[in-house]
């Protein structure tokens, strides 16, 4: 019975810590991430970008050249 109970609390943490992350809706790459309620942490070693750009970024020879929304992580 104890193996039942450990298993229905840690269900019951992983909900309420799913809830506590809100969803912020139809947010797409055409907009900046900022108006999905994106931004970026000055508290962790992940960093990232999103550029709108004519020209494909000359260091990141995987970007694509066209007109678009980019979005990518410096680590």
């Amino acid at each position: 019975m104890g193996e039942v109970a450990t298993c229905l609390a840690t269900l019951a943490g992983l909900l309420v810590a799913a809830r506590a992350q809100p969803f912020t809706g139809c947010c797409s790459f055409d907009e900046p991430f900022s108006s999905c309620g994106y931004t970026q942490s000055v508290d962790d070693d992940l960093n990232w970008n999103q550029v709108h750009t004519l020209v494909k970024p000359s260091s990141d020879p995987w970007m694509p050249s066209d007109n678009q929304f980019y979005g990518y992580l410096i680590w």
